[in-house]
């Protein structure tokens, strides 16, 4: 008495869009206007608060999107809803975004095709929360060589 499972697997390209090479176009921000480690920490604890609590992906991306400050935060978030809308998943919301990497990527879309995609954010949650801490310990302890660099270029200009 034996079974036979047989699976159906499919490839299924996904289209992601290339990024800008043109310099000329590419927005800077010097000043953390774009979608850093803590606004990606943000968004997937609230992304995860929202789908543990059973509310469904699109409306959870409404609430998200409308708790923004800024415009470019707004635009971002509206691109992952567009996307999630023309029944597309939330990975490749992401990825039309421009604005979050290939792990991520494919973090949330293994956490989609295995109904686990809570879990896959909370190790989202720790490992953006763990990038933060290191990104401001690294600028604490620069901070105290870069000032005695500037005070002794000072003195000596000064000497001088």
């Amino acid at each position: 008495m034996g079974f036979k499972i047989e699976q159906n697997i499919e490839a299924v390209k996904i289209d992601q869009p290339t990024k800008s090479k043109n310099w000329f176009t590419t927005d800077i921000d010097f000043f953390g206007g774009h979608f850093g480690a803590k606004k990606k920490e943000r968004f997937y604890l609230d992304m995860r608060t929202l789908l543990a609590a059973d509310v469904d992906l699109r409306t959870a991306l409404e609430i998200i999107t409308d708790e923004q400050e800024k415009q470019k935060d707004i635009d971002t978030l509206n691109v992952i809803y567009e996307t999630v809308i023309k029944g597309k998943s939330l990975s490749q919301g992401l990825a039309a975004s421009n604005k979050f990497s290939e792990y991520e990527f494919y973090c949330i879309q293994v956490g989609e095709e295995s109904n686990r995609l809570v879990e896959v954010l909370d190790e989202l949650i720790i490992y953006y929360a763990d990038q933060s801490a290191m990104k401001k310990q690294i600028t604490s302890v620069m901070s105290y060589p870069l000032f005695v660099l500037v005070i002794t270029i000072g003195l000596v200009y000064f000497m001088m």
